[in-house]
């Protein structure tokens, strides 16, 4: 059953529909579309750039922190030889060597803290 030409033209909207609109909407959802892949490859750059920086910098601290580890250690093993031989001589504690266990202190947590970056560094992506 085929239905009639007139049935046809009274189902349709008594409304006049402009299709130069229609045609305007559905660039407007092409551009909506664009917009979107454009953000995506804008987010993704920015991630990439986020981590290869991190990757940088990660490997940067790596090669500052080295000295400064070497630098505490040494620190370290002079106070100690510095303390046995004032102890040796009798001579009890000495205000440089005070000072400079506080220097020790203070080094130690700035590198753990430069640890720290370096842990929070790998963990991006």
């Amino acid at each position: 059953m085929k239905p009639s030409v007139q049935k046809i033209i009274n189902k349709l909207p008594k409304e006049k529909v402009d299709l130069a609109t229609q045609k305007v909407d559905l660039a407007l959802l092409d551009d909506i579309k664009k917009i979107g892949v454009n953000l995506e490859q804008e987010w993704k750059e920015a991630l990439r750039l986020a981590v290869n920086g991190s990757k940088e910098l990660t490997l940067r601290l790596n090669q500052k922190i080295k000295p400064i580890n070497q630098q505490i250690i040494n620190l370290r093993n002079s106070i100690e030889l510095s303390e046995k031989m004032l102890n040796d001589l009798g001579i009890g504690k000495n205000s440089d060597i005070s000072q400079s266990k506080s220097i020790l202190k203070i080094a130690s947590g700035q590198r753990d803290e430069l640890e720290r970056i370096i842990r929070e560094l790998n963990n991006i992506y």
